[in-house]
């Protein structure tokens, strides 16, 4: 049982540094996982700001410009939401939400341009 509660206090670290850095934008709507290793933020107030028009083309877009890879909502029968695991490496996941936050922030300035 050891490894497993090894693991276990890995993925609250994990899951509390991801929620952490979501959290330097409140757009990203996270509510604390209890028995998962990845997040579902609600995003329709960033997908607002950056008239982007779902979670689908938010993660098609992320995923082409930005290199990084998620899971739609849509896919999961919740528009407006994202599926980001956390079951990879703290550096990793630093890496990945730097590069979401700066998408997010990229887009907003094209979508306030474009208004």
């Amino acid at each position: 049982q050891e490894p497993v509660g090894a693991m276990l206090s890995e993925y609250k670290k994990r899951r509390d540094a991801l929620m952490g850095w979501f959290s330097e934008d409140p757009r990203f709507e996270c509510v604390k996982p209890r028995g998962a290793f990845y997040l579902f933020p609600r995003i329709t107030k960033v997908l607002e700001a950056t008239g982007i028009p779902t979670t689908g083309d938010f993660s098609q877009m992320l995923l082409d410009e930005a290199r990084v890879a998620l899971a739609a909502g849509e896919g999961f029968d919740a528009p407006g939401f994202l599926r980001i695991s956390y079951a990879t490496s703290l550096d990793r996941l630093r890496e990945g939400a730097t590069r979401i936050l700066e998408f997010v922030k990229k887009h907003e300035r094209q979508g306030a341009a474009a208004r």
